[in-house]
């Protein structure tokens, strides 16, 4: 998995420091800061200075933009080339007040969260080839779920559902599967094969799995409640430089 990682180049702040040996005189006036050393020299800081450096102490607020607007032109520049017809969101994963960036680009899907002066992609992965593939996410709660069908028909449905932190693992925290079938060996149970395409007009049983942990359907409608998640919005390159401004 190929990640991205935008680098911003910081302004550099220099102290000068000194002691009495060495013969430095401040000179401190209204208009500026002059540093005179023993030699005659003199430096000029000026006055706005200390204001600098305090700002740069705090969190530009337009730092996030600034950044994911590069991933943005990036993508889109490569989209113009190729045609995939690249798409866009900004959603609110965690709890703070910078969102995260998703990319929708030739059946990938790539979310990137802003950290400490950088966009670093937590999340990437296929969508919409062989099954139909949507994903969704779980606002301000730290959730990603994928949607699909196994095959052709709808016979298996399948959520994906990944919970994390900073970033999210390539394992799913869940896979739920509600499977439809026909019980063609009258064993009572579901057996593999019994949900092919062959016996969808026959399938009229049902079991609930989250991973190889079969589960009732309270119990399978009690974890899709915990991830109340909605979709992206696949918003074009237009649209989502206009949330950046």
């Amino acid at each position: 998995m190929k990640k991205r990682i935008v680098i911003l180049l910081c302004a550099m702040s220099m102290v000068l420091t000194g002691c009495s040996g060495l013969g430095i005189q401040w000179n401190l006036s209204d208009e500026e800061v002059s540093v005179e050393s023993s030699d005659g020299s003199e430096d000029i800081e000026d006055e706005d200075a200390e204001d600098d450096d305090d700002t740069d102490d705090e969190t530009n607020v337009e730092d996030w933009q600034e950044v994911f607007r590069e991933i943005i032109e990036e993508e889109h520049e490569e989209d113009e080339e190729a045609m995939y017809g690249c798409k866009y969101d900004l959603v609110y994963l965690d709890d703070d007040d910078v969102p995260e960036l998703v990319t929708l680009r030739g059946g990938f899907m790539a979310l990137y969260r802003y950290q400490e002066g950088e966009a670093e992609l937590i999340f990437g992965g296929p969508f919409g080839l062989g099954s139909l593939v949507e994903y969704c996410y779980v606002e301000r709660g730290n959730a990603l779920t994928a949607y699909g069908s196994a095959g052709a028909s709808d016979l298996i449905m399948y959520t994906y559902v990944w919970e994390g932190d900073s970033s999210f693992d390539d394992e799913p925290t869940h896979t739920l599967y509600s499977i439809r079938y026909y019980d063609a060996n009258g064993n009572g149970k579901y057996d593999e094969g019994e949900a092919d395409e062959e016996y969808y007009d026959q399938a009229d049983q049902k079991v609930y799995m989250d991973g190889d942990t079969e589960l009732t359907e309270d119990e399978i409608d009690e974890l899709y409640a915990q991830y109340p998640s909605e979709p992206f919005r696949y918003l074009s390159y237009e649209d989502v430089l206009a949330l950046l401004k």
